[in-house]
């Protein structure tokens, strides 16, 4: 049996998935090992051709750990995965030392790590904690979207949006990199926070969400098109 913890139909998100975790000290000799590791929860979720892209992203998550917070740290390894797409993350113990994307030579052997999660995964970012600090990346599966919407533009800009608005707390925002929380927690943010700009400028939300809502309609009762058109 393939090392770690495979747990089936979790659900995360509203969206049924998958999660494979991993807890361990991080020591450079442990980073070949956990390459190997993980090659087996990726091939028994159907998704073998994302073995490279995350392998690349894990051994440089791991190895920031052990550069920048120190060999032998308790760090935990989680993979989660749905139709959409896979989602790793690191946790480590240390809330103070903030990954961040750096400028650095091409021939440099150090400081590079984030800049290559950046290129292979499609989105990544850090969420802290009172106990420490969770650095995350996701790659797209190249399978079926949740709900079938698999290239829907405005699904896509949608969950974009989302992302970018998951929120760290207000008094380290300006040292942190962007976090991520549930889609549906940031939505329901940014909704409140739409409410709150109506009001300042003393606007009928009413009036605009009645606008949006008839604009949903209207959208949704077009024709699907297909691959074909």
């Amino acid at each position: 049996m393939a090392e770690g913890l495979i747990h089936m139909n979790v659900c995360q998100y509203g969206v049924p998935s998958k999660e494979w975790e991993l807890p361990f000290l991080a020591v450079p000799e442990r980073v070949a090992r956990l390459r190997r590791t993980i090659c087996a929860p990726l091939k028994l979720w159907g998704v073998p051709d994302l073995v490279e892209a995350v392998q690349l992203c894990v051994t440089e998550l791991v190895t920031n750990v052990i550069t920048h917070v120190g060999a032998g740290t308790p760090t935990w390894v989680t993979m989660t995965a749905n139709e959409a797409c896979l989602r790793i993350e690191v946790s480590d113990t240390d809330a103070e030392a903030m990954p961040s994307l750096a400028c650095t030579a091409s021939t440099q052997e150090t400081g590079r790590g984030l800049g290559i999660v950046a290129i292979v995964a499609d989105r990544w970012g850090v969420i802290p904690h009172e106990h420490g600090k969770v650095v995350w990346c996701e790659l797209g599966t190249g399978l079926r979207r949740p709900g079938g919407q698999a290239n829907d533009p405005q699904i896509v800009y949608t969950e974009a949006l989302l992302t970018l608005y998951g929120r760290i707390p207000e008094a380290r925002r300006a040292n942190w990199a962007l976090g991520c929380v549930a889609p549906d927690e940031a939505a329901t943010e940014l909704i409140a926070d739409l409410l709150h700009w109506f009001h300042a400028y003393n606007m009928d939300a009413d009036i605009a969400f009645g606008r949006a809502q008839s604009l949903f309609k209207a959208r949704m009762a077009q024709p699907a098109q297909t691959s074909g058109d």
